[in-house]
């Protein structure tokens, strides 16, 4: 089940920066039906249109680069670490209908198991240096150079 969960998560999410970055709308895409095109048709379609050919493969990992840096670039400039990842602190506090609030505790768990689908740092929420290197993002090493000066 694990591994099933790995390639959901990371799937959609890649399939969603990759359909960003070609200005699809999710609704015409198995974002939100597996019977509409996949990224098998959206690279046959780039193929055909750029002459750029292209895998759904290497769809994937332009969209973990895309993913990737988009962090790296917010741990760099913006700050960004775990804290960032949290809900509103009123969906913690606050109970909806149900009478539930959202559990610190789970919210973490979840969150732990996010990072590590990514390989990220746990503590940080930042993508790690080894993580780098597997999409050929080693060259952006300086964005988590420059967050760990600035904390010194």
């Amino acid at each position: 089940m694990e591994a099933f969960q790995r390639q959901v998560v990371v799937y959609y999410e890649r399939l969603r920066t990759v359909l960003d970055s070609l200005g699809v709308c999710y609704f015409i895409s198995d974002w939100m039906d597996p019977g509409l095109p996949t990224l098998e048709g959206y690279s046959e379609a780039l193929s055909a249109m750029c002459g750029y050919d292209t895998s759904a493969e290497e769809l994937l990992l332009i969209g973990e680069r895309i993913h990737t840096l988009g962090r790296l670039l917010n741990v760099a400039y913006a700050g960004f670490s775990r804290a960032d990842d949290y809900p509103p602190s009123r969906l913690m506090s606050s109970p909806i209908e149900t009478g539930d609030v959202l559990s610190k505790c789970e919210w973490d768990r979840l969150l732990d198991h996010y990072y590590d689908l990514h390989e990220w740092n746990p503590v940080t929420g930042w993508p790690t240096h080894q993580r780098l290197v597997e999409p050929s993002l080693d060259g952006y090493k300086w964005a988590l150079n420059h967050k760990l000066e600035g904390l010194t």
